[in-house]
Order: structure tokens, then C-alpha cells, then sequence
């Protein structure tokens, strides 16, 4: 799809796995910890900081709450 855009492949490789990496690490790392909250906003920060950011994940949600098994 993007040889038709002309776009070359790095140019979407490189944010795409910045992205990806930072959503691995930010989980990572929110397990680690035992981190509450919103793991893609507060957890590599809280361990930054050495002390608790709460956030809260309000646009992430809606989909957690599609995402999880209907019980």
C-alpha cells in the first residue's frame, strides 16, 4: 500500500516502532512496578520520578472495557 503512496517503508517503520517499543517497555515496566493506572503515561514516569503519578486513562477506557471478556 505504501510503494502506491510513494512512501518510503523507513519513514513509517521508524514511528511505528518507537511507538510499539514504548507501549512494550511502558507495560513492562507498569507490571514491574505494580503500577494502577494508565501504564502508557505515568509508569516509566513514576519510576523516573521515584514517586507515584496517578493518571488516568480516560480515552483508553472504552476500549479496555470492548476488550475484556464478556463474563
Amino acid at each position: 500500500m505504501w510503494v502506491f503512496l510513494r512512501v518510503p517503508v523507513r519513514v513509517i517503520a521508524w514511528p511505528t516502532s518507537l511507538i510499539a517499543g514504548w507501549f512494550g517497555a511502558s507495560h513492562v515496566v507498569a507490571a514491574w512496578i505494580a503500577y494502577p493506572d494508565c501504564p502508557e503515561l505515568g509508569a516509566i514516569a513514576s519510576v523516573l520520578s521515584r514517586r507515584y503519578i496517578p493518571t488516568r486513562c480516560g480515552p483508553w477506557l472504552a476500549l479496555d472495557r470492548w476488550l475484556e471478556p464478556r463474563s
